[in-house]
């Protein structure tokens, strides 16, 4: 009884682990996503002033959005 008891410990604890790196897997993710979303503000705002875009297809779409 002793022994299984064990077995079942260890599988709750991969699951937790599994569990915890996934959700880092997703704040690295959000992280990722908030810089491009800042990034993306500052070339948007520089494009209303100068007007022709330099790089990123992701400002390009934003223009696109915008016409």
């Amino acid at each position: 009884k002793k022994k299984k008891k064990k077995k079942k410990k260890k599988k709750k604890k991969k699951k937790k682990k599994k569990k915890m790196s996934h959700k880092l897997c997703f704040k690295k993710k959000k992280k990722k996503k908030k810089k491009k979303k800042k990034k993306m503000m500052i070339p948007f705002t520089y494009f209303l002033s100068a007007g022709p875009v330099t790089t990123c297809g992701l400002e390009l779409s934003f223009a696109k959005l915008v016409l």
